[in-house]
């Protein structure tokens, strides 16, 4: 058993860290020794994490703990809710310019039975609303263009390394066969097996989507990337970037890196902000309409996946195309706009199987409990297979051609 004590102000933290003098037996007395009696439980986020905020001092913090052994999927364990401490001391030691970006626990647990973080509450609101009632997807990519220039050019930039044969596969459909096992367990089999229409098309099951694409040498080399950046994140969905309450303190902040402590993808995370605005964002908040009939499965986002949303999936790539550091990013890279059409298409896949390692009570119009992750499953699964059956259909030539448009996968089909 272990407790670390990274940073925090001595005159505003002391008294916090006053009352972990005394060494850690487990989780559980870290947690009684928080003043947490009256915690409020934050209930976003897409793993079994738990999180509490609550008062002491004068202060607002929050604990996030994961117990061992809670977790179905990699990614939502103990040991990775640990390395996400060493990514933000990786972030603060190497990416200095970045450090105000992403706090630093004060506390750090890491026993046999868990791990937990304590931090301090940051004050902001999440970069997506600014798509929520919008006329046009304008504010948002004013706001996301210098953040993504400052995480380009004093992060990802930082450091870059050669990267390996098979790179692709092992960020992606590596992580979904990993999964497999979530999935099949939970997930309506008929949709494993390809047996039903989607929203009008012919799908292949998942299974058969990743030997398609593994039988493809060609296209699998193409979508390795060149180099390898420096982690800045790697779950950088929309919903975790933030604007400061208080501007005059640097403008944006991020929350909940993926906890990587090897170089990574740049366009991972650009996948997973692609992947927030086609719908991971509307669909978790709203849940999905899952409609079976003869012909097969229609799915939609049940509300909130408007034009703003659609029109900023859309112009995404268009916009960090724009960007100058963006571009200095991806020189010598002639496939970018296929890999993050096909990355995006990945993490909407691999996030089928994290709606059933979050034990997170949800609810959505129409379910709750299993039956609502079932729901929020079925929508995502729905839309990747759609979305990587859309890419895997054209042959190698289209693909490579550098003349993608994003799969539409709430388009009925020919």
């Amino acid at each position: 058993m272990a407790l670390l004590i990274h940073g925090g102000s001595p005159g505003r933290d002391e008294r916090l860290l006053a009352l972990f003098i005394e060494p850690l037996r487990s989780l559980d007395e870290l947690l009684d020794r928080l003043p947490i009696a009256d915690h409020t439980t934050l209930m976003g986020g897409g793993s079994n994490a738990r999180v509490y905020e609550f008062n002491y001092a004068a202060t607002t913090y929050v604990v996030k703990f994961v117990r061992a052994g809670t977790a179905l999927v990699d990614g939502h364990d103990a040991t990775t809710l640990s390395r996400k401490a060493d990514q933000i001391a990786w972030i603060h030691q190497y990416c200095p310019r970045l450090a105000g970006r992403i706090a630093a626990p004060i506390l750090v647990y890491r026993g046999d039975d868990g791990c937990a973080l304590v931090m301090h509450h940051e004050a902001g609101y999440p970069l997506i609303q600014l798509l929520k009632d919008a006329n046009s997807p304008a504010e948002f990519f004013d706001v996301l263009a210098p953040i993504l220039t400052d995480l380009i050019e004093h992060g990802y930039s930082t450091s870059t390394i050669s990267a390996a044969s098979g790179s692709f596969a092992r960020m992606h459909p590596d992580r979904i066969e990993r999964r497999l096992k979530v999935i099949r367990d939970n997930l309506d089999r008929r949709l494993l097996d390809g047996a039903v229409r989607i929203n009008g098309r012919s799908c292949p099951g998942l299974e058969d989507v990743l030997a398609d694409l593994r039988a493809r040498p060609a296209l699998l080399a193409a979508l390795d990337p060149p180099v390898l950046h420096f982690p800045v994140h790697g779950d950088l969905n929309a919903g975790n970037l933030f604007r400061r309450e208080n501007t005059g303190k640097g403008g944006y902040f991020m929350l909940d890196p993926r906890g990587i402590v090897e170089h990574w993808d740049a366009m991972y995370d650009m996948g997973k902000l692609l992947f927030s605005l086609a719908g991971l964002h509307a669909g978790m908040h709203s849940g999905f309409a899952v409609q079976r009939c003869t012909a097969g499965i229609e799915v939609k986002v049940r509300s909130g996946q408007t034009h703003v949303f659609e029109s900023a999936a859309d112009r995404f790539p268009e916009f960090l195309a724009s960007l100058p550091a963006f571009g200095r990013l991806i020189e010598g890279d002639p496939h970018w706009l296929l890999r993050l059409h096909m990355t995006t298409a990945m993490h909407m896949l691999a996030e089928v199987a994290c709606r059933f390692s979050d034990t997170k009570p949800r609810t959505t119009p129409a379910n709750r409990g299993h039956a609502a992750q079932a729901e929020l499953a079925t929508g995502l699964y729905a839309m990747g297979v759609l979305s990587a059956e859309h890419l895997l259909r054209l042959d190698d030539a289209r693909l490579l051609s550098g003349t993608l448009t994003r799969p539409n996968w709430q388009e009925p089909g020919p």
